[in-house]
């Protein structure tokens, strides 16, 4: 695995050990790994979903399903930093030159950038590029030279959520129409000119199960995650949506009960199946799940990003470690994914894409790219809460190195 790292990258694997957090920083070259205690887990879990719901905000914070809301938030500022002083502070001394950190988190950090958390005066992102691995395996995996090349990029976005529906929408649909992924639509296929577009009624499951390895696959509309949800607030909103007091569980009731259905994307239809209504065949459920993902065929996708909320958000307790979106797209075969870890705001979340994409065509690679937009939105002083959710995972080191511009 040394042998993978330059002079001024480190890996660290953060495990959570039972009731504590261990860190391990690998460095290039002979010196053996640092082994770095963190601390207690359980404040280490609580910090994070606190820092968290600071950089969400407080009246955004009850989207949060991977741990209890906390019954307060604290100032951004002072949550971030109480993370920081537990996680990252603690890992400086280790990081004497490095320029990039590939790093593998478990726990209830995976809920939480930490490239954006404080180091010094700055968020870490700004002192050196964090790129998330999935784990040590990963700097060693190879680039794939046996698989036939990727197919045109796709863009799939603002989806006619109502598809299919007989009569006017209500006011309490789970999918009101996203104006911004409009515009991100036209904006990215401005910039992938050769990409297959899938918007409204075209933006549809059976599309998109279609698809065979497009180079680049982006998903722009709502996310949802009902890990660890309220069961009687599913059953109210499963109540609601049929517009029934029956005690059986419906359509959105049953897709809580498998942790493989509870995290998914809204596509075209999402509204009316959850309503009990038939959006039609090729709209199907209207719901891409984590189980829809993992039998896509991406096996030669370069990058995968999904420009929706939540879509980094999952159980942590699972056969594999986490049951995400983020992870299902890099179980199918994709070798980067860029997915949130909050409710990210429509129309900042649009001009952060439109920007991504034109760093993206100027030779840079996805987790720079994304570091770059996040650092200038940083730079103009808008809040964190418009540019921090953002992540980029990688199966693979090759993809999160700097791409030749030529």
């Amino acid at each position: 695995m040394r042998g993978t790292l330059t002079d001024d990258e480190r890996f660290v694997d953060i495990l959570r050990a039972g009731a504590v957090y261990v860190a391990t920083v690998v460095a290039p070259g002979a010196k053996p790994p640092a082994v770095v205690g963190l601390g207690d887990a359980a404040l280490i879990d609580q910090a994070a979903l606190l820092a968290r719901a600071a950089m969400e905000g407080p009246g955004r914070a009850a989207a949060f399903r991977d741990i209890t809301p906390p019954t307060r938030v604290q100032a951004g500022a002072d949550a971030a930093d109480t993370l920081a002083r537990l996680v990252v502070e603690p890992l400086l001394p280790h990081l004497d030159g490095c320029r990039r950190l590939r790093i593998a988190v478990d726990g209830a950090l995976l809920h939480v950038p930490l490239g954006v958390l404080p180091a010094g005066s700055a968020p870490l992102l700004a002192s050196c590029a964090v790129d998330y691995v999935t784990g040590a395996d990963a700097l060693a995996d190879t680039d794939r030279t046996d698989a036939a090349g990727p197919g045109p990029d796709v863009v799939l976005a603002a989806p006619d959520y109502d598809l299919g529906r007989t009569g006017p929408a209500g006011p309490d649909a789970l999918s009101p129409p996203l104006d911004g992924t409009a515009g991100e639509a036209v904006g990215t296929a401005g910039l992938r000119p050769d990409a297959i577009v899938l918007t409204g009624a075209d933006a549809l499951k059976a599309r998109l199960r279609g698809v065979r390895s497009p180079r680049v696959l982006h998903l722009a509309t709502h996310g949802y995650t009902l890990a660890d949800a309220d069961p009687r607030e599913l059953h109210r909103t499963d109540q609601r949506l049929r517009g029934t007091e029956s005690e059986l569980a419906g359509r959105y009731g049953n897709i809580a009960r498998e942790p493989d259905l509870r995290s998914g994307l809204a596509l075209a239809g999402a509204n009316t199946w959850l309503e009990h209504g038939d959006p039609g065949p090729e709209a199907e459920t209207g719901l891409l799940t984590v189980a829809d993902v993992v039998g896509l065929d991406l096996a030669t996708t370069e990058l995968v990003v999904l420009s929706a909320c939540d879509t980094g958000i999952g159980e942590v307790i699972a056969p594999d470690g986490h049951m995400s979106l983020r992870a299902a797209f890099l179980r199918a075969g994709a070798r980067a994914v860029v997915a949130s870890l909050w409710k990210v705001p429509d129309e900042p979340t649009r001009d952060l894409m439109v920007r991504f994409y034109e760093l993206l065509g100027q030779g840079h690679g996805p987790s720079d790219a994304l570091r770059t937009v996040q650092l200038e939105r940083h730079a103009a002083g808008d809040p964190v809460l418009d540019w921090g959710a953002f992540v980029c995972y990688a199966r693979s080191s090759a993809v999160l190195r700097p791409s030749d511009p030529g």
